[in-house]
């Protein structure tokens, strides 16, 4: 994951910062853990850690996920609410079918 952040109603230089993802340890603290997509804790939440992260103000963030980020999101939704996984995975089923049948040049 890298999260960009772009200054709230000012031009300003970009900040763009990778996400080292970090997992909880059995212990109760926490490590990080590189070169690895994000680890999910539940199905809503992850943690990460920025470095060298020194911004004031009000900013603008563009969350910029792998795949293999959003696969582990997939994958532990699915583990902790499997109906409601099911659910969301055939509407997007339909949509993918629906985008699938379009020609390429016409695809969203």
């Amino acid at each position: 994951m890298k999260l960009t952040f772009r200054g709230w109603q000012r031009a300003t230089t970009l900040h763009g910062h990778p996400v080292t993802p970090v997992r909880k340890s059995t212990g109760g603290g926490l490590r990080t853990e590189s070169n690895r997509a994000l680890i999910w804790n539940d199905a809503g939440s992850a943690y990460g850690k920025v470095n060298d992260l020194a911004l004031s103000g009000s900013f603008l963030v563009h969350f910029q996920f792998e795949q293999a980020d959003l696969e582990g999101w997939l994958a532990e939704f699915a583990k902790t609410k499997p109906e409601e996984a099911l659910r969301i995975l055939a509407k997007i089923q339909a949509e993918a079918m629906i985008q699938l049948a379009k020609p390429s040049s016409e695809r969203a």
